[in-house]
């Protein structure tokens, strides 16, 4: 899907990458962290100092590693040459 859109555009040798290995210690410290934050976030929310939008950001962050383990998405790094421009000047 990105490799087309960027070769109709004038790029070459797209190069893409899973590198979803590379971020899993960081996304699993996200989602240690946003566990332990979930009830403390919830309760302020009730009290009316955080936000609904505030707490739906720590379920994302929850949510967001089932999907990763579900196959749903993943990391990646996309590469690529722009090419010469296909336009000539006169």
């Amino acid at each position: 899907e990105y490799e087309g859109a960027l070769r109709k555009v004038g790029f070459r040798n797209v190069l893409i990458r899973n590198i979803t290995p590379n971020v899993l210690p960081s996304l699993r410290r996200l989602k240690l962290m946003s566990y332990l934050a979930y009830l403390p976030a919830r309760t302020m929310e009730l009290l009316g100092i955080f936000s609904r939008e505030r707490v739906a950001n720590v379920e994302a962050s929850i949510c967001q590693m089932k999907c990763l383990r579900q196959g749903l998405w993943e990391y990646s790094l996309i590469t690529a040459e722009k090419g010469e421009p296909t336009y000539k000047y006169e």
